[in-house]
């Protein structure tokens, strides 16, 4: 069941955009190796990277479960990574490159999270890379056992 639902327009500066507890502050910069980079995610303790193919305001739904998101239907989307996330503060950040404090927030329990996250529609960008159909969508669900990033789904090329 959907707890939360939140339709979000987000700046992809750099192409990508980052889910982080609201404490989060190292850089993380060096985990964007080559490899992260093909595979369109980073993971970190208390930080996800998700790169996008659009360098501008893309479209990012936010969804907080109350368990496993069991029907998800993979041919709707072009790849689906699965990993989780602690959330010491209270609050995950969705980040692309705004104003840090006008970042949108979730608010959450402390605690693991899973994720599962989805990219849509990645063949639709325009010859300029400004316009398309891309969609991100990201389900999260309180769970005890934290995940080892796995790909359900990837994205061919």
């Amino acid at each position: 069941m959907i707890l939360e639902e939140r339709k979000l327009q987000v700046f992809a500066d750099a192409f990508r955009f980052d889910l982080r507890d609201e404490a989060y502050t190292e850089d993380f910069a060096k985990l964007w190796t080559r490899e992260a980079m093909k595979e369109m995610i980073v993971v970190g303790h208390l930080m996800v990277g998700i790169m996008t193919i659009r360098n501008t305001i893309v479209p990012v739904t936010i969804r907080h479960l109350d368990s496993y998101p069991n029907k998800v239907v993979q041919s709707e989307w072009d790849q689906i990574v699965e990993c989780s996330i602690n959330i010491r503060s209270g609050a995950l950040v969705v980040f692309g490159n705004e104003y840090f404090p006008e970042a949108p927030r979730i608010n959450l329990d402390p605690g693991k999270y899973g994720l599962q996250i989805c990219w849509g529609n990645l063949d639709s960008i325009s010859s300029d890379g400004l316009e398309g159909d891309d969609r991100y969508q990201v389900s999260l669900w309180k769970s005890d056992e934290p995940l080892d990033i796995r790909f359900v789904k990837r994205q061919t090329t």
